[in-house]
């Protein structure tokens, strides 16, 4: 088709990576998709091998889950990320031959705004924005209050708090909305900054956090049990 071409690399092509960090966004529903996995979780891929020690065997680049826990999150990971990729191809591909030279940010807004199935697009699209917003809620309320446990040593946010947090999110997510009529430009801001942190940053500091956690631990091991083995050898010494 005229005007269309597959790839097309040029300083303007820079522009799609934060939407496509946007589209692949998922870890802020990581940690608690694998709080609530069970221990011996079913495997979504049957394919995937069922054991820790199948995976010592493979390649340096496979990835080595040590539970049967994590081996139900690889799953998970990878089913999440073929409906994602699958999703945004489609959406993607089909947008691109529907509007080869020329499309609005918002796809939808290219559309005659008359047309019934658009229309009903627009109305699922509500509807999934509507249910998304108190899964991102949350979690933005839950991180301020540990802010304020880490800074103020509030230990237990009182209700009126919460409920004034809750208000300002509401209100500033509503203005922004109002404000902002462009939604590429918010994509872009979005990818950009919050999309990418938690995509090529945040996993790798909560892996630092872990291992130091898990050598202050062990550090503090061993000094008690040195402490302990010091302390039953006293008494010996003594009778000695």
């Amino acid at each position: 088709m005229e005007g269309i071409s597959l790839f097309n690399f040029d300083l303007r092509s820079l522009y799609s990576v934060s939407i496509v960090v946007f589209g692949f966004n998922c870890h802020a529903n990581v940690v608690g998709v694998f709080w609530e996995l069970e221990h011996y979780p079913h495997r979504l891929i049957p394919r995937l091998p069922s054991s820790p020690g199948h995976y010592s065997a493979l390649g340096p680049l496979a990835p080595k889950p040590t539970t049967y826990k994590l081996i139900g999150m690889l799953g998970a990971i990878i089913s999440y990320m073929a409906i994602i990729l699958l999703g945004y191809t489609a959406v993607g591909v089909s947008g691109y031959f529907a509007f080869p030279t020329s499309v609005s940010s918002n796809v939808l807004n290219s559309f005659p705004a008359d047309d019934i199935a658009i229309q009903v697009a627009r109305a699922a699209i509500g509807g999934v924005c509507m249910g998304s917003y108190p899964l991102n809620h949350h979690p933005a309320r839950k991180a301020w209050e540990d802010l304020l446990d880490a800074w103020l040593d509030v230990r237990v946010v009182p209700a009126w708090l919460s409920s004034l947090l809750t208000v300002l999110f509401v209100a500033s997510t509503v203005s922004t909305a109002v404000l902002v009529t462009d939604l590429g430009s918010v994509l872009h801001m979005i990818g950009g900054t919050a999309a990418a942190f938690m995509v090529f940053l945040l996993p790798g500091l909560l892996l630092m956090n872990a291992a130091i956690i898990k050598h202050t631990t062990t550090a503090a091991g061993d000094a008690a049990a040195h402490a302990a083995s010091v302390t039953s050898s006293q008494p010996s010494a003594a009778a000695a």
